[in-house]
């Protein structure tokens, strides 16, 4: 007779998610979570259809979490270089607190490769535009669908090159207010 696992979902995820941090994107697989789980390696499957889709669930918590902050942050920042800042700083340490995804953003592993990161990066840009334009409206400038996409972008590259620092974004900030 089959046993019946309560919550195996949130096992399976709280599984990958240790091991994401114990092993690294390229040492956690199905079938070490299966394993870990208890369960067959089919089960993970009848939940998460690949290894893609498994680690995008064992991310979404936390980063709901940090999308909530950032809105918060940003809603009680008392500039658009503060906002600016707490946006970074938020995307810094949910990047830098996850080393594996360095792994998993340049892994050939993934079945649907960088078309997959593209939309992936597309959509963050999406969120982020949208909290952004929404910083500056609330900070006395006219929405400006441009300026927030470019903001974005100098936030989202300054996470991925470490030389791009708050300090030079805040200086293209203020040479734009000048």
């Amino acid at each position: 007779m089959a046993r019946i696992i309560h919550n195996l979902s949130d096992k399976i995820i709280s599984v990958t998610q240790s091991q994401l941090r114990t092993r690294g994107y390229m040492g956690t697989t199905i079938r070490s979570v299966a394993q870990e789980c208890g369960i067959a390696v089919g089960t993970v499957y009848n939940y998460f259809p690949d290894k893609d889709a498994l680690i995008n669930a064992a991310m979404m918590g936390d980063w709901l979490l940090v999308l909530a902050t950032i809105k918060l942050e940003c809603s009680q920042s008392t500039s658009i270089s503060e906002g600016i800042r707490q946006i970074q700083k938020n995307l810094h340490g949910f990047y830098t607190g996850r080393p594996w995804m360095a792994e998993y953003t340049n892994s050939e592993d993934r079945p649907s490769g960088d078309y997959d990161m593209f939309k992936r990066r597309t959509m963050l840009h999406n969120v982020l535009d949208s909290i952004v334009a929404d910083l500056l409206v609330r900070h006395g400038m006219e929405k400006d669908v441009h300026l927030a996409v470019m903001y974005t972008e100098m936030i989202l590259t300054s996470i991925s090159n470490p030389s791009i620092s708050f300090s030079m974004i805040n200086e293209v900030i203020d040479r734009l207010y000048e």
